[in-house]
């Protein structure tokens, strides 16, 4: 065994690691913006991230404007622990729904308890406060900007990260 060398903690990864194959949970319902989901996916294909939609039900869910998108998985089954980060997409009746669901707060909540990138661009920046995560804007991490064009580059960035590692202290008595 005194040939193999120890792996490196993941706190000393580079900046410019690898996000390919990395997995972000978009947290969506009926009515979340097609314009909000297609800008984050484009930005997330080009780095070769997967991007899932985890919603209250399986099947589709109808965007505002009127198109079918299909589920990856449900909220109450899918936890963000298979999830690298979370976004919450842009959508005024999707956001409403989510903010009345337990299962989309907790996984907002496990999110930032495991020190992963979380957006919450637009009217989604409503979910901060639905699910009790605090209200820190200088976690490098929490991010939410006026719309998703904005988010997309601050989020890649934040992944690149791979865990928001100046969010720990906080979180040691934060219950997820």
């Amino acid at each position: 065994w005194w040939f193999i060398k120890p792996m490196r903690c993941m706190k000393s990864l580079p900046s410019f690691a690898q996000l390919k194959g990395l997995r972000v949970s978009l947290l969506a319902a009926d009515g979340v913006s097609l314009k909000s989901v297609k800008e984050i996916c484009d930005a997330l294909h080009e780095e070769g991230i997967h991007p899932q939609i985890i919603a209250p039900h399986m099947g589709n869910i109808t965007t505002e404007e009127g198109e079918e998108l299909p589920v990856d998985g449900t909220l109450s089954g899918t936890p963000s622990v298979l999830f690298d980060s979370v976004i919450v997409p842009e959508g005024e009746q999707s956001v409403t729904t989510l903010l009345k669901d337990g299962d989309a707060k907790y996984h907002l909540r496990q999110a930032y308890r495991h020190l992963k990138a979380i957006g919450l661009p637009g009217n989604a920046k409503a979910m901060l406060e639905a699910a009790s995560l605090p209200q820190d804007m200088d976690d490098a991490g929490l991010l939410m900007p006026k719309d998703t064009k904005s988010l997309m580059p601050t989020f890649i960035t934040a992944m690149k990260q791979h865990r928001v590692w100046s969010r720990e202290p906080k979180t040691l008595d934060f219950g997820a």
